[in-house]
């Protein structure tokens, strides 16, 4: 004999918005021992607004991982030191999470970033 069935509500809030990566550009500069490489990433919402405070996190060629939070144009930068017989790395980005935004990876743009050493 089964016991009564018991139910439980469930509340989803979709987000208010998206964000995605809207832009991404590279540098690199020389240190000694190597060089350092510099991506420059910018956040927007759907209708192409900065999106401040998002955090973008990425992933470096390198095996180097981190984060940064856009100020309030939009952006924000992350750096790596290469080895100076590296000739080239490559930046991609693996989230970006925003207070009130959900997070439209299929809108990216500039990622993955290759950087070629100077």
């Amino acid at each position: 004999m089964r016991g009564p069935a018991l139910a439980t509500a469930v509340t989803v809030t979709a987000p208010t918005a998206l964000v995605h990566l809207a832009a991404a550009s590279g540098s690199g500069t020389p240190r000694k021992g190597g060089w350092t490489a510099t991506a420059t990433v910018s956040v927007t919402d759907g209708p192409g607004s900065a999106v401040a405070g998002a955090t973008v996190m990425g992933t470096w060629s390198t095996g180097a991982a981190g984060s940064c939070v856009t100020a309030a144009a939009g952006s924000c930068s992350f750096s790596v030191n290469v080895g100076r017989k590296t000739p080239s790395v490559t930046w991609t980005v693996s989230g970006i999470t925003a207070a009130g935004y959900g997070y439209d990876a299929s809108a990216d743009v500039g990622s993955p970033l290759t950087i070629t050493g100077p």
